[in-house]
């Protein structure tokens, strides 16, 4: 068709009109028109538009991206860190008409949750943080509900649970009120008082409403860390139609994953005054230090409110690292993949950390035939093939399993919930962090094992807590099986390290102990550089 690929951009030039750029995806490649999601407006990519530097990036290198076969050109272009540059509204405060107090005494919330919904209906757009298990769902369903106007209320979250905020928080807080998941546009026939949509359909709702469809008065976006890179597809959707919502709020307990400037996104997002600071100056004050992070939380406290697990007087939570040695075949298959010199980085670590899971099969077992009569079981693992063989492992035991995944219907997961939650009988739940390390309750389960970890701490924290969350009753037990002089022990020291730049800017400490604890956080960003082990 004769494009171009802009490499430091992800993306195509394509010198011809629209008609025949869609014709030509139909005719050759397949991608037919309702694929396609084409912007009403020019959309400005600048390469003022990201915080995170060059330097910032992983340095672990998978090859160059983009077209290989010959006759495509491919153009480099001079920045390689751009972004959306789509403006919304600025964020202010806004008051509230009548007696609040009154209004929420009837949502039967608990004594923290009245507090968040009014930090995210004071303000044109805001950012609830709360530990998991705090009841964020519910607090922002509170909120979007009374914010006062005709159109209706649309609430993103990832497909997995869009029924679950259907059932558990809207029909909780307004039985009455018509509710929408978005499927395909077909599904709405006129405009109901929530619709419910997935991140995959960010564009039809801005076609909706550009249509006059629908006329949004609110929108909610939960688990909205998943909008932290800004160039991705989901994030430059997110930013056309906040551009078109007044009212936005940011639902997540994981503003960062492993850097400050993941927060920025989500600070655009809410028109935060802070991202009219040039990005070099953005980095100097608020990136690379426990003081800069310090500075960051200062400058977004009144926007940002996060509260910890504390407030709900819960039983407790202990983690127990569990040293085990690899052995036999297993230690001999290890060795073979790590002095592989035919796999590539990235496949081999995959096969490492999939052996390694499984390696832990006969472990976690034995916890499984150990606990008392009212314990239950929740393993957490990386790989949906360990979770197919740990299943058909515990099974061969004698021991029944639910398995959580991404690659079961939607269906199936909830059966699997429901049965973990509500049966005796059925103790252990199996499943990938991926698919069940987020929106889900598991507070049935108290031991929590992970048969090996995720990349950050706070997916670690996300997964973990399904247990520890309001309506546990006992202490949960987080077990970290670690085999001795592999892989695992530098995951292991990477989560610890990400944990602490978290805690720096989400939970900051008085500057008197930044002394003290120097030198625990040199000797983790010692460890950091997990890509060379490798080399």
């Amino acid at each position: 068709m004769g494009g171009r690929f802009l490499r430091g951009r992800d993306g195509w030039h394509l010198p011809a009109p629209v008609a025949q750029v869609l014709g030509g995806l139909a005719e050759k490649a397949g991608v037919l028109r309702g694929h396609v999601y084409v912007h009403e407006d020019e959309v400005q990519l600048s390469s003022e538009g990201s915080v995170c530097s060059n330097e910032q990036r992983p340095s672990l290198a998978l090859g160059d991206s983009g077209p290989e076969r010959s006759g495509v050109s491919v153009h480099q272009d001079e920045t390689s860190d751009v972004a959306m540059g789509v403006p919304v509204s600025a964020l202010a405060e806004v008051g509230y008409t009548g007696d609040l107090d009154a209004e929420l005494e009837r949502f039967g919330l608990l004594d923290h949750q009245p507090a968040g919904v009014k930090h995210l209906l004071f303000r044109t757009s805001a950012l609830l943080a709360d530990d998991m298990g705090l009841g964020k769902s519910r607090q922002a369903a509170v909120a979007m509900h009374l914010v006062p106007g005709d159109g209706c209320a649309v609430l993103i979250c990832p497909a997995s649970l869009r029924i679950k905020w259907m059932r558990d928080e809207i029909r909780k807080i307004d039985a009455e009120g018509e509710v929408v998941i978005l499927d395909k546009v077909e599904d709405v026939v006129r405009e109901p008082r929530w619709l419910i949509a997935s991140y995959e359909r960010l564009g039809d709702i801005v076609e909706m409403i550009n249509a006059g469809r629908i006329r949004p008065r609110v929108m909610g976006v939960d688990e909205a860390h998943l909008l932290k890179e800004e160039r991705a597809a989901r994030t430059m959707n997110a930013f056309l139609l906040a551009q078109k919502i007044s009212r936005r709020y940011l639902l997540t307990a994981t503003p960062i994953l492993n850097r400050e400037s993941e927060l920025v996104a989500l600070l655009k997002l809410s028109g935060h005054p802070l991202t009219l600071l040039p990005p070099d100056e953005f980095r100097d004050r608020y990136v690379g230090s426990e003081e800069a992070r310090r500075a960051l939380s200062e400058a977004v406290a009144d926007w940002m409110l996060r509260r910890p697990k504390a407030v709900l007087k819960l039983e407790g939570k202990v983690h127990e690292p569990v040293p085990l040695e690899l052995e036999g075949d297993r230690l001999s298959e290890y060795r073979s993949l790590l002095a592989d010199p035919s796999l590539r980085p990235l496949p081999k670590l995959t096969k490492i950390r999939q052996l390694l899971e499984r390696a832990k099969a006969d472990w976690l077992i034995n916890v499984a035939v150990t606990m008392a009569p009212d314990d239950k079981l929740i393993i957490f693992c990386n790989y949906t093939e360990t979770v197919d063989y740990m299943v058909d492992e515990f099974v061969k035991a004698g021991i029944g399993a639910v398995k959580y995944t991404g690659a079961e219907t939607l269906k199936k997961r909830q059966a699997a919930n429901d049965a973990f939650q509500r049966d005796a009988e059925t103790r252990v739940f199996i499943g990938t962090i991926g698919a069940a390390g987020v929106g889900i309750d598991l507070t049935e389960g108290n031991i929590v094992a992970f048969a090996s970890l995720p990349w950050t701490a706070a997916m670690k924290r996300q997964a973990e807590d399904r247990a520890y969350r309001h309506g546990q009753k006992r202490l949960v037990t987080v077990l970290i099986p670690t085999h001795v002089g592999t892989i695992d022990e530098r995951v292991l020291a990477l989560v610890e390290h990400k944990e602490r730049i978290e805690k720096e800017l989400l939970e900051p400490s008085p500057p008197d102990e930044a002394e003290e604890r120097a030198q625990e956080r040199a000797l983790a960003e010692s460890m950091v550089a997990f890509e060379r082990f490798a080399a």
